[in-house]
């Protein structure tokens, strides 16, 4: 049976291509049996294919904060009457200076 050209929405061709999946035929003999076009079909099928992976790659991909935490394993950690100060390696002497002024006038 030739077919007949039949205009398909993207949702149509999806259904056309997991029918022709279910059925394990080859692509050619499926599409001559079921008046499908063969040419249409092997562009929807890529496409669709192609649209598949790249939502499954859309899907894999996973954010991951990452902290720093080479302020304590490079810098300093003071700890003074409950409270904890944590300077990094390039602090500023300066305001160090204040903060322990501010700390033992409290």
């Amino acid at each position: 049976m030739k077919p007949q050209k039949i205009r398909r929405t993207r949702e149509q061709w999806q259904e056309v291509v997991s029918q022709w999946k279910a059925t394990h035929m080859n692509a050619k003999a499926w599409c001559l049996e079921h008046a499908v076009a063969y040419e249409s079909f092997i562009i929807w099928r890529k496409r669709l294919e192609g649209a598949r992976q790249a939502n499954s790659r859309e899907q894999k991909t996973t954010f991951v904060e990452l902290s720093d935490t080479s302020i304590t394993s490079s810098g300093i950690e003071i700890h003074y009457r409950g409270l904890s100060l944590r300077l990094n390696k390039d602090f500023d002497s300066c305001s160090l200076l204040r903060c322990l002024q501010v700390l033992e006038k409290t």
